[in-house]
C-alpha cells in the first residue's frame, strides 16, 4: 500500500488547502493570481510523487472553486479543511479584515485541527505573504515561518528563485506533516460532520504591549483616562490646609 492510499484510508484527500480572498479589491485580485500558479506547481508535483502507483489518482489541492453547483458551499468548505494535511495562506493584508471572515474562519478551523491531531508542536499551516509590511499583520500571522515574495513582481514570480523556495518548503512541510500522521496513524476524523468555526482567528487581535525606556509594559498600557487625571492634578493648584 502506498503512502497516499494510507493518507486515503486515514481520511485525508488534499495535501494542501488554499486559502485566499477574493472580494475583489486589488490586493485579493493579486493572490488570486498567485493562488492559480501556485495550484499548477504543486499539482505538477504530486502527479509526479514517486510512491504513487500509476494510474491512481494524485493526491488533490483544494480550492474553493472545486465546490461544484448544488452542494452547500459552507458545509463542503469545511468537510475540504477537515480532509486536508495542511493550509497555505496567501496573505494580502484584507487576508485578515474583519469584513471578510473567512480566511480568518479557515485559518482558526486548521489550528484546531492541528493541536487535535499532532499537538501544540507542530504547525499545519504555512503563510506566503504576498503584500504587507510583517508588522501590519496580527501576531498569528507574524509568528508563523512564512515565505516572503513582496518583492517580487507578479508577471514573473513563478519563475524565480524565491518562488522554487517558496514551493519546496511547502512540499517539504507537507512531506513531514504527512510522515508524522501516517507513523502515528492520525485518522483525520468524522469530515462529513465538521463544521468550521465562526470565530475567525483574527476577530479580535490586540497588539502587544511593547515596552518603552521609562515606564516598561505596565505604563504603555496605561489607560488614557489614568493619564489624563494625573495630568490634571499636575496643573490644578494644592489646596491650602
Amino acid at each position: 500500500m502506498t503512502d497516499e492510499q494510507r493518507l486515503s484510508k486515514l481520511g485525508y484527500q488534499h495535501y494542501c488547502f488554499l486559502s485566499y480572498p477574493n472580494t475583489g479589491n486589488a490586493m485579493a485580485r493579486l493572490a488570486v493570481r498567485v493562488q492559480k500558479k501556485l495550484t499548477e506547481a504543486l499539482s505538477l508535483w504530486l502527479e509526479a510523487i514517486p510512491t504513487r502507483r500509476r494510474g491512481s489518482p494524485a493526491p488533490h489541492v483544494f480550492l474553493d472553486q472545486d465546490i461544484r453547483k448544488g452542494q452547500l458551499w459552507e458545509r463542503r468548505l469545511g468537510e475540504a479543511i477537515c480532509q486536508s494535511v495542511a493550509l497555505v495562506a496567501l496573505c494580502v493584508p484584507v487576508f485578515t479584515g474583519q469584513r471578510r471572515s473567512w480566511c480568518g474562519r479557515e485559518w482558526e478551523a486548521m489550528e484546531r485541527l492541528s493541536r487535535k491531531r499532532l499537538g501544540p508542536k507542530h504547525n499545519a499551516i504555512l503563510v506566503i505573504r504576498l503584500k504587507g509590511n510583517l508588522p501590519d499583520y496580527p501576531e498569528r500571522v507574524w509568528r508563523v515561518q512564512h515565505c516572503d515574495l513582496t518583492s517580487l513582481s507578479l508577471q514573473w514570480v513563478d519563475r524565480t528563485r524565491e518562488f522554487e523556495k517558496c514551493l519546496e518548503e511547502i512540499r517539504d512541510h507537507a512531506v513531514r506533516l504527512v510522515r508524522l500522521i501516517l507513523k502515528k496513524e492520525v485518522r483525520s476524523g468524522n469530515c462529513e460532520r465538521y463544521r468550521i468555526p465562526r470565530a475567525s482567528a483574527f476577530a479580535v487581535q490586540p497588539r502587544p504591549v511593547l515596552p518603552n525606556r521609562l515606564g516598561g509594559a505596565a505604563a504603555a498600557a496605561k489607560p488614557s483616562g489614568a493619564r489624563n487625571r494625573s495630568r490634571t492634578a499636575r496643573n490644578s493648584p494644592r489646596r491650602r490646609r
